[in-house]
């Protein structure tokens, strides 16, 4: 009597595979290298819908008054965004901007505010515009930067992505992550 093999598949989920797809998995029985391999079980399917969602993360970077350069706010940008997708992003985050510039937006009450699980803060708390225009990469404080992280998660009790843009380095990567290890 032949014996049941099950299993479940996994594939890293970097493109949407096409609905006509195949499935190809075979078991091979190796145990005797003088021997040729031998197949054991073998199944072909067509995938067709059954694939995972592809996880999308949207980031917005903010200006010094935490509103996108568009002039819209924080809130309503990730609000509309779930409301286009049906709420298909897994999370959202802020990027490139200084924690000084949008973490009082973040004192809303707004569920919105829930859905923000990443930041990549720059070091400087310059705008943009005077970082575009700067003829040296400001690189802030380490330990400054570090201390507000730690202030964010009061307001984002979901923050589990942190990161660095502008300016930062190994240094602010290390007091970062010690701040929010203790």
């Amino acid at each position: 009597m032949p014996r049941r093999r099950a299993g479940t598949v996994f594939y890293l989920e970097r493109i949407a595979l096409p609905p006509t797809a195949e499935l190809h998995v075979a078991l091979f029985d190796v145990a005797d290298p003088e021997q040729p391999e031998q197949i054991v079980a073998e199944l072909t399917e067509l995938l067709g819908d059954r694939q995972a969602a592809i996880p999308v993360v949207v980031s917005f970077t903010v200006e010094t008054d935490g509103r996108l350069p568009s002039g819209q706010s924080l809130g309503e940008a990730i609000e509309e965004v779930d409301a286009q997708t049906e709420g298909a992003a897994a999370y959202f985050m802020v990027n490139c901007a200084h924690p000084t510039h949008f973490a009082d937006v973040l004192e809303d009450d707004g569920g919105w505010v829930e859905r923000i699980r990443g930041v990549r803060a720059n070091a400087s708390a310059k705008s943009h515009e005077e970082l575009d225009q700067s003829d040296e990469l400001d690189e802030g404080s380490p330990a400054e930067l570090a201390e507000q992280y730690v202030d964010l998660t009061t307001r984002l009790r979901n923050l589990n992505v942190v990161g660095g843009c502008c300016g930062t380095d190994h240094r602010h990567i290390a007091a970062i992550c010690t701040a929010l290890a203790t």
